[in-house]
């Protein structure tokens, strides 16, 4: 089976349990599939970083990802913002989570990569989506995950590191649990490095989120 094209979608199969199709609840996965979208417009060039906030850098390509394409929109858009400056890169990847989790699960539905279907609790609850992916996918990130781990730095590329260094900030434990990140902490590091600030944003609204602020 092919990959997703896109980091968020390959981050968002990431999430699966391994050795399951069961998609396992990650109350964070609409920050990193911000964070990931983000990452991906400015590793290739759509974005630039101004001063720790992200602006349009070069035009759009007319097949862009959809996904892609509503998150640059949504940059390109600030300067219609009257009250307040434009936001850094933690205020974009804590803008429209939800919408852009739900967006990258249809778009993985409509490619054939994930299957939802609705289920109605028992009671009062409302109806929640199953989302269910072929283990194949699943297993062979896990095994892009281990070599970038492990391979020679300089033969990794800068997707392949963000891949990484995303799960690893957006504590994705699905694939990269806390024992697992401190072994490789200083590749980790290093990944980070490569990544850009995307990677330090999301680590930083997580902390906030999780402490209140």
């Amino acid at each position: 089976m092919d990959l997703p094209d896109t980091l968020p979608g390959r981050l968002y199969l990431l999430a699966f349990r391994p050795g399951t199709r069961q998609f396992s609840y990650h109350r964070h996965l609409g920050l990193l599939m911000r964070a990931a979208a983000l990452t991906e417009l400015l590793q290739r060039g759509l974005l630039v970083d101004d001063r720790g906030r992200p602006q349009p850098g070069r035009p759009a390509p007319p097949e862009l990802d959809p996904v892609l394409a509503t998150v640059l929109a949504q940059v390109a858009g600030q300067r219609r913002r009257r009250l307040l400056g434009p936001r850094s890169w933690r205020g974009w990847i804590a803008a429209d989570a939800g919408a852009t989790e739900r967006a990258v699960r249809d778009r993985l539905r409509d490619d054939g990569l994930v299957i939802v279907s609705d289920h109605r609790a028992p009671g009062l609850f409302p109806n929640r989506s199953r989302v269910r992916c072929d283990p194949h996918a699943h297993r062979q990130l896990v095994a892009l995950v281990e070599a970038v781990l492990t391979d020679p730095l300089d033969t990794v590329e800068p997707r392949q590191a963000a891949l990484v260094s995303l799960a690893a900030a957006g504590e994705l434990d699905a694939v990269l649990d806390a024992r697992t990140r401190r072994v490789h902490r200083d590749r980790i590091r290093e990944l980070k490095r490569l990544t850009g600030p995307t990677a330090t944003a999301l680590r930083r609204e997580i902390t906030a989120k999780r402490s209140g602020y």
